[in-house]
């Protein structure tokens, strides 16, 4: 591993991953990567037919490396984007996105302070719209300096489809 990653929010970017591992109703597990090591995990309960989503965990830095290496990575905003991919995922594989909705009980303080600097406090407290939370976290992504453009396609595109399916 790099010693500093003093790189520009894209080149983070595309170092980091976030891999869909297993999908076992109601759960959906993530596996957060940087030049392909794996090192924390992510999950998602998912109910009602994709219409909750609660968060399950949310270790996007794990406990699996050593100290050393995760400090360096935070603080670079690589949570956030880990965030805003699980919640992307969800809404695609579930095919949900204007009905459904988000929650963490008892939100740890890493994920409470992406909400917050996402404009979705609110999501530790009560549920919230999957959508609304999903573009304050990309909101968030863009102000760092990721390119959320290929998610917001693809939002777009679900969007589209649900608005055909309701009428």
């Amino acid at each position: 591993m790099c010693a500093s990653f003093e790189l520009d929010p894209l080149a983070l970017q595309e170092r980091f991953s976030l891999v869909h591992v297993a999908s076992a109703y109601p759960a959906l597990k993530f596996q957060s990567e940087f030049d392909g090591d794996a090192f924390g995990t992510i999950g998602m309960f998912i109910y009602r037919e994709g219409e909750q989503c609660v968060w399950d965990q949310f270790y996007p830095f794990g406990q699996t490396h050593e100290e050393s290496f995760r400090s360096d990575l935070l603080g670079k905003g690589l949570g956030t984007l880990a965030h805003a991919q699980v919640l992307f995922h969800t809404a695609m594989i579930t095919g949900k996105l204007r009905h459904a909705t988000v929650r963490a009980f008892g939100a740890e303080p890493g994920l409470q302070k992406i909400l917050d600097r996402a404009g979705n406090p609110e999501v530790s407290r009560r549920a919230v719209s999957l959508h609304q939370c999903l573009l304050g976290t990309l909101r968030s992504c863009d102000d760092i300096g990721f390119d959320s453009t290929s998610m917001r396609t693809q939002l777009e595109a679900l969007l589209s489809l649900e608005s055909r399916i309701d009428n």
